[in-house]
């Protein structure tokens, strides 16, 4: 074996190891892993004004594993700095093998479970519109937003569980950057968020009506547009305070005593 990846030249430098693999690796994964955190947190924001269901996109646990990494690393700077004997330095670099190691099947394992990201979402990413700020464009945004907010409710588009702003942007004729702001700036809600606004109040609907009693819950969140009886179950309970259950027994009471 090579005198330079033998266990006696790694012991007679010591010091070289933990310079390098103790405080420089360390350091530049957290600069490097700071920075994808940033840009995941805004990617995933972006996701919010464009997609009305994100289940299968979003990057949530991205941005978790990320966090988990940042704080495995720094914990492994912190330590490997200081004075510690070569057991413990040992064990540490063991445990960062395995984080490692665990690290990698995590995110393969997530990222096999995500959907390719549209090529809609690269074009929307890359455009950019800037409203101008004056008294004209003021008054056209408001008509701009009426007309979007009056073709979601006759149309009933939010029942498409995969609709997306630039869908919504392609039916109302307005550029889906404009969209995005308009829904942003009147309702003070984002795409998804606006969206799920809707099919709440469809499922409110649906669930007090006698001609839905046989639905099932999920049947009802599928029907409402919803793309899963957990996201829905989540949403409806944040919005109206009950379970969908809960509501729809709440409901036949107060119908039963009028």
């Amino acid at each position: 074996m090579p005198e330079q990846f033998s266990l006696q030249f790694r012991i007679n430098n010591v010091m070289f190891f933990t310079v390098v693999y103790g405080i420089l690796l360390p350091s530049l994964s957290i600069v490097v892993i700071a920075r994808t955190l940033n840009r995941v947190i805004n990617y995933n924001k972006k996701y919010l004004d464009f997609f009305s269901n994100t289940q299968k996109v979003n990057l949530k646990w991205l941005i978790s594993t990320s966090i988990f990494l940042l704080l495995t690393y720094a914990f492994q700077l912190i330590t490997l700095s200081s004075f510690l004997d070569n057991t413990l330095r040992d064990i540490i670099f063991l445990l960062d093998s395995i984080i490692s190691l665990l690290f990698l099947y995590w995110i393969t394992i997530f990222g096999i479970k995500q959907n390719h990201i549209p090529a809609d979402f690269e074009i929307y990413i890359k455009t950019n519109i800037i409203p101008e700020n004056n008294k004209d464009t003021t008054v056209n945004d408001g008509v701009d937003f009426k007309k979007i907010e009056d073709f979601i409710q006759e149309s009933k588009c939010y029942k498409n569980s995969n609709l997306t702003v630039m869908n919504l942007a392609e039916f109302v004729d307005i550029h889906p950057k404009k969209v995005s702001y308009l829904i942003n700036q009147y309702s003070g809600q984002n795409f998804n968020k606006y969206i799920n606004k809707y099919r709440a109040e469809e499922a409110k609907k649906l669930l007090l009506d006698e001609n839905y009693e046989n639905l099932t819950i999920e049947a009802i969140a599928l029907e409402a547009g919803f793309k899963s009886k957990s996201v829905f179950n989540t949403f409806f309970k944040l919005e109206t305070g009950f379970t969908p259950k809960d509501f729809k027994r709440k409901g036949s009471i107060e119908q039963a005593i009028l």
